[in-house]
């Protein structure tokens, strides 16, 4: 999946508003909204920033505020990616899980689904 063209280019610096700054700022600060994204992703949701703020700020209570293990949260992740055939979250999410501990069985277990023996009660 990793290795193809992006469907959607990135936000120019030439298109940066105040909205857009305010799409960089949410997810990595206020330094941020000067300098503007690191995120390939952040540069490309901010073609809409009306849509993707709400978003942005739900993922980034996810991310650094929730409750939810990190493990459980990479798998619903992973799930997801794995379903949707989405070719930047299978891959990203990977590396994000092996730092967390995860391994090529649970990644397997994760293409399965819920019918996996990988996964107990």
């Amino acid at each position: 999946m990793a290795g193809l063209p992006p469907r959607i280019p990135q936000i120019t610096p030439e298109e940066w508003t105040d909205k857009v700054r305010e799409v960089f700022g949410v997810m990595e600060g206020p330094q941020a909204s000067i300098d503007g994204s690191k995120s390939h992703v952040v540069k490309t949701f901010a073609h809409h920033p009306a849509t993707v703020l709400p978003f942005l700020h739900f993922n980034k209570h996810l991310l650094w505020q929730t409750t939810l293990p990190h493990r459980i949260r990479q798998i619903t992740i992973l799930r997801t990616g794995w379903n949707r055939r989405a070719r930047y979250v299978w891959p990203a999410h990977l590396k994000v899980s092996l730092g967390i501990g995860m391994s090529r069985p649970d990644f397997e277990a994760v293409k399965a689904g819920a019918s996996s023996s990988h996964w107990s009660e």
